[in-house]
């Protein structure tokens, strides 16, 4: 069941900031399931609130848990929304998530990925769009099993010079090294 704002208490004022999202699996749909409650703590520290405005899927016909706009079957749509101000991708792979990611960028939308086969193969372009665009690519949730490294690197650490960073950060992987030392 989907819980609304006002269940939670959200002040109707708070300033709303379009979510489009695009590939409904198994992540966007804990996405959608997630968002009502994380939005209560992210508007009380924050003061606003995120809103899917729009999701793309391969297929809109595909029988679904109840999602909270109507589903459209072009990512393009999702991009070139209006009312969408933040594009999280979540297709997986790298082709049809590469077109999504450039899009995005151009259009000067901030970009949320947690795929990390498309940083490994396309990071080397996508970076230097997101700095020419000056847009925003957030990643961290394809780091080290969503635990956040990067952002502890980026900003606890601005006063240090960092060398290096040895070990495992890798989810799957620690889970896997985790087991065989059991």
């Amino acid at each position: 069941m989907l819980e609304t704002e006002a269940d939670l208490g959200l002040n109707q004022r708070m300033h709303k900031i379009g979510i489009g999202l695009i590939g409904c699996g198994t992540v966007g749909s804990g996405l959608i399931r997630n968002l009502p409650q994380a939005n209560a703590l992210i508007g009380e520290r924050l003061g606003v609130v995120l809103e899917i405005k729009s999701i793309a899927v391969r297929s809109p016909a595909k029988t679904r848990d109840p999602l909270p706009v109507k589903l459209v079957d072009d990512w393009r749509k999702v991009v070139s929304d209006p009312a969408v101000q933040i594009v999280v991708e979540l297709v997986g792979g790298t082709a049809d998530a590469y077109q999504i990611a450039a899009a995005a960028l151009h259009a000067k939308k901030p970009l949320v990925t947690a795929n990390k086969a498309l940083l490994a193969e396309r990071g080397l372009e996508l970076l230097p769009l997101a700095q020419k665009t000056e847009t925003p690519i957030y990643f961290e949730a394809s780091v080290a099993g969503g635990i956040p490294v990067l952002k502890a690197l980026r900003e606890g650490l601005v006063a240090n010079q960092l060398l290096g960073l040895h070990g495992i950060i890798n989810g799957t992987s620690n889970y896997i090294l985790s087991q065989m030392a059991e």
